[in-house]
């Protein structure tokens, strides 16, 4: 299909005040994109928060794109009037990257869910739910290469993109990157792009699609992505109580060299009692370890859970088992050797806070941290930050990764500054180069390195 690019207006600085230059584009935007636009405050407000249960703003207002071209004109405007855009797939996000910090647009990207075949491509809409782009891949035998920790019947595959995509099974297909071919997007100038190519070989020279997975909405918002399914070997799931933290370790070190461990999680002794009705057999201080390793296939097992909907289902549980309570989680890469500690350090400092907290992590070193805050503290937010600190603090003096999981979202900046140094000048000013009148997902991206 042929795009048919919109008019853009004369570029230039926007005039007026906040509030007359937003009611001007939401009058040009209601007449431009009609009976795509919704102001009910209502409505608003429930697309202004995520799976993270953390707050930030209000939208002004929601624009629900039903083409390519509705995106260009959304962004052309917003740009124009220096109104704030972010971008929103299904909302089950974990660190609130679609939350809008400075109100603004929200854009939610849920009618662009076309779903085709190109050749051996699958080529879907960013706003495609990633169960049916499972079960297009289901229908050749394959399987996504990462999934969200959302439900996959309301997560998006724009934003598994945005996220940077939570991956198990990543020892065997190198997560989502080496697998999307190509993408479409809009970057903040207005101007649609698209990096890579459908056919199969190293992605080109001075190709962006890496940098933009990941990227959170925060340079450009992807509207459309090709890539290509796996296929895994048949796995079974193997089950062992763990006595400590530091046998834990053992564990993951062993799976690391085990090149028949296709994928591993493990739950602390708090999170397998949550999870699982025998949780009671982890010992305090000790931990459940989960594998699926390789089988024959009459020795496989399909039955259980996938790992990676492990997440998901500790979340709901915790959720129904704490209805007045936030959780606040944040999910660091940190390195095997230091995991015992950390894992350690993260119980005592819960306790000691008097907040309930659970921990789970996968084989590669991803983290997930969890803290239960009660909502009638009005500062619930900072007393499970402050648990995290520590943690996160002296992770990364070991060459910890602040971002392991869920992206980074409105907790993770507050880590970025130490852990990306001098990188961060250069961020901003790649930031600057696709987002030039500064809309895109705006104070996400630390602005300094001190």
């Amino acid at each position: 299909m042929e795009l048919v690019f919109p008019k853009r207006a004369p570029a230039g600085a926007p005039t007026g005040s906040p509030v007359e230059r937003l009611e001007r584009l939401l009058a040009e935007l209601e007449q431009r994109l009609s009976g795509l636009v919704e102001r009910g405050l209502a409505a608003c407000t429930r697309a202004s928060f995520d799976g993270s249960g953390l707050e930030g703003g209000i939208a002004d207002a929601i624009v629900t794109p039903e083409a390519v071209e509705d995106v260009l004109i959304c962004v052309d405007a917003c740009g124009r009037a220096g109104v704030p855009l972010t971008v929103r797939g299904g909302g089950t996000g974990r660190a609130g990257g679609a939350i809008p910090l400075r109100g603004g647009i929200v854009l939610v990207m849920t009618r662009l869910d076309a779903v085709a075949w190109q050749g051996e491509v699958l080529v879907a809409g960013a706003g495609a739910r990633v169960a049916a782009v499972e079960r297009a891949l289901a229908e050749r035998g394959q399987v996504l290469s990462a999934r969200p920790y959302g439900d996959p019947a309301v997560s998006t595959l724009g934003g598994l993109i945005g996220s940077g995509g939570a991956a198990v099974h990543a020892r065997r297909t190198g997560g989502l990157a080496p697998h999307v071919r190509r993408l479409q997007t809009v970057t903040g100038a207005g101007e649609l792009i698209r990096t890579g190519a459908l056919a199969a070989g190293p992605l080109p020279t001075w190709d962006l699609t890496r940098l933009l997975i990941g990227s959170e909405g925060g340079l450009a918002i992807v509207t459309e992505v090709a890539l290509t399914g796996v296929t895994l070997r048949p796995t079974r799931r193997v089950v062992r109580v763990l006595r400590d933290s530091e046998a834990l370790a053992t564990a993951l070190r062993a799976a690391g060299q085990d090149s028949s461990v296709a994928a591993g999680c493990w739950l602390s002794a708090s999170a397998a009692r949550a999870l699982f009705d025998d949780g009671a057999r982890v010992p305090d201080g000790g931990a459940l370890w989960l594998t699926d390793e390789d089988a024959a296939p009459s020795a496989a097992k399909g039955s259980e859970a996938a790992l990676s909907d492990l997440e998901g289902r500790l979340t709901a549980q915790l959720t129904a088992a704490h209805p007045r309570h936030t959780l606040v989680r944040f999910a660091p890469r940190i390195p095997i050797e230091i995991i015992a500690s950390c894992i350690d350090a993260f119980e005592t400092a819960a306790t000691l806070a008097g907040l309930a907290a659970w921990c789970m992590g996968d084989e590669l070193g991803t983290v997930h941290l969890v803290v239960a805050a009660p909502d009638d503290d009005p500062g619930r937010f900072e007393r499970a930050t402050d648990v995290l600190e520590g943690v996160v603090e002296a992770a990364l003096d070991h060459g910890a990764a602040a971002v392991g999981a869920f992206g980074s979202g409105l907790l993770a900046p507050r880590w970025l500054r130490r852990e990306r140094g001098m990188q961060l000048d250069l961020l901003n000013q790649l930031k600057t180069v696709f987002d030039p009148h500064g809309i895109m997902n705006p104070g996400k991206l630390p602005k300094t390195r001190r």
